[in-house]
C-alpha cells in the first residue's frame, strides 16, 4: 500500500489467475465548522441567531479544529457565510483590559473594597493585575465576577 495525498492505492494479486490490480481507495473525514450567517460586527458576541453549524468531507489529514465559537466576541467584523476561525474571534473575558474593577480586601473579619483599573483581560478564576485608582499601587487579585475581584 502507498500513500500519495489523501488517496490510498492498494495493488491486489489473485494466485490463482495471476492477475494484478490497483485499487484506489479516498479516505475522507468529517469536519464541523461554523459559518456566519450575516455579517457579525466587531464586539458582537457569536449566539445561534448569527452562525450556524456545518459539516464537511475532506481528503486532507489536517486535525480539525476544537473550535465551538458560542459566547466569543468577534475581533473584527465577519462577512456573511465566512468560516469562523481563531483569527476572528477572542474569548469573552468577564474584566477585559481597562476595566474598573471592584476588588474586596479580606483579612481577620474586616472587608475593605477599593477600585482598580485593570491592565489585561480574565476569566473566573483567573488571576489579573489591578492597579489602585486612588494610590497607583499595582497588585494582583483573583476574578470573582463581572467586575469583580478578590485580593488573596
Amino acid at each position: 500500500i502507498s500513500r500519495p495525498s489523501s488517496r490510498w492505492i492498494m495493488k491486489l494479486h489473485c494466485e490463482p489467475t495471476g492477475k494484478r490490480q490497483n485499487i484506489v481507495i479516498s479516505i475522507k473525514k468529517r469536519y464541523t465548522t461554523y459559518t456566519s450567517t450575516r455579517k457579525i460586527f466587531k464586539g458582537e458576541t457569536l449566539t445561534v441567531d448569527n452562525i450556524k453549524k456545518s459539516n464537511f468531507w475532506s481528503g486532507s489529514y489536517k486535525k480539525s479544529p476544537n473550535l465551538v465559537p458560542y459566547g466569543y466576541i468577534a475581533k473584527k467584523d465577519i462577512p456573511p457565510r465566512i468560516k469562523i476561525t481563531e483569527n476572528y474571534i477572542t474569548e469573552n473575558f468577564l474584566i477585559n483590559l481597562g476595566d474598573l474593577v471592584s476588588v474586596e480586601l479580606k483579612s481577620d473579619g474586616l472587608t475593605i473594597k477599593v477600585a482598580a483599573i485593570s491592565s489585561g483581560s480574565a476569566n473566573l478564576g483567573g488571576t489579573i493585575e489591578l492597579r489602585n485608582i486612588n494610590t497607583g499601587k499595582i497588585f494582583n487579585a483573583i476574578v470573582v465576577g463581572p467586575g469583580n475581584a478578590s485580593y488573596y
